[in-house]
């Protein structure tokens, strides 16, 4: 099977997505996400940047396999480290494996391949980093991208490792002042974005008689490339980085597969942001093929 890039339904999410900001900015859609949230709150109680840095990067490195949604899993993550009063990296580490063995319910699978996982993470110099200056790649979460893909011995656009810089930048956000967004990390791609990436159009098979999972499993695997460079094309065209619009598309997703119809969709876009904002957000739905017809 070989799948294509469709220029036209980039050019068509781009222009929503441009249209959004010119009445919302990053900020106001970032507050909406669970995740963004959650590591707000880890923060607001420890009012430890190192920690918060730390948390953020080597949660996203194991949040695979969940037996939930991630947002859960974030909140989970987030009130068992508020209630901790963590010295160093060491107890990091043993906390860490607390967490996973005695604490976690959507963090279950694979736990001793996990918990090496984070160890390798927080021992290393990219760790060290972070700690010492928690802001170091405020602007600049590409960089550590290339970093924890070199660290891993993974791509730098594999779901967890370009997760990784999207939750670094909502913990630097809220803890750093030049913080931004970086262009130049690569869309996330899990399951969900896989499936909008297909029904959307964004990225459409040659050959239509494959099932949605099976074009979904491949999108997630030997053709993960062709989405990465279809969002990474919306992002260029749009001009909003990838973190956002994995945002945006989180938020979609969950809004309109909760809802029964466009009307309760948009009352529960109206029930956390103003009438303009949920309107324009209803437009980013349809031009990604989520608005039930």
């Amino acid at each position: 099977m070989v799948f294509k890039a469709s220029e036209e339904k980039a050019i068509e999410i781009a222009l929503a997505l441009r249209n959004l900001f010119t009445s919302a900015s990053f900020n106001d859609v970032v507050e909406l996400d669970a995740q963004y949230r959650a590591i707000r709150m880890l923060y607001n109680s420890t009012r430890s940047k190192w920690l918060t840095a730390l948390v953020a990067v080597s949660s996203a490195l194991i949040s695979y396999r969940l037996s939930g949604f991630g947002e859960d899993y974030w909140v989970e993550v987030a009130s068992f480290f508020s209630g901790r009063r963590i010295g160093g990296v060491s107890e990091l580490i043993e906390e860490y494996k607390c967490f996973l063995e005695n604490f976690s319910k959507y963090n279950r699978v694979g736990v001793k391949v996990k918990e090496a996982r984070l160890e390798k993470f927080l021992r290393s110099s990219v760790a060290a980093e972070l700690c010492k200056d928690p802001c170091v790649y405020a602007a600049n979460q590409g960089s550590l991208v290339k970093e924890l893909a070199h660290l891993m011995k993974q791509n730098a656009v594999d779901k967890t490792i370009a997760f990784a810089g999207k939750m670094y930048y909502y913990a630097a956000s809220m803890m750093c002042p030049k913080a931004s967004p970086d262009p130049g990390v690569s869309m996330p791609i899990d399951g969900r974005i896989a499936y909008v990436t297909l029904v959307s159009g964004l990225v459409k098979p040659i050959n239509n008689d494959v099932p949605l999972l099976r074009r979904r499993a491949l999108i997630l695997g030997k053709y993960k490339g062709v989405a990465v460079n279809a969002w990474r094309r919306v992002s260029e065209i749009s001009r909003v980085p990838c973190i956002i619009i994995d945002t945006v598309v989180w938020l979609l997703v969950r809004v309109f597969k909760s809802s029964r119809d466009l009307s309760e969709a948009v009352s529960m876009l109206r029930g956390v942001v103003n009438e303009e904002i949920a309107l324009k957000l209803v437009k980013v739905a349809e031009s990604l093929n989520l608005v039930p017809q």
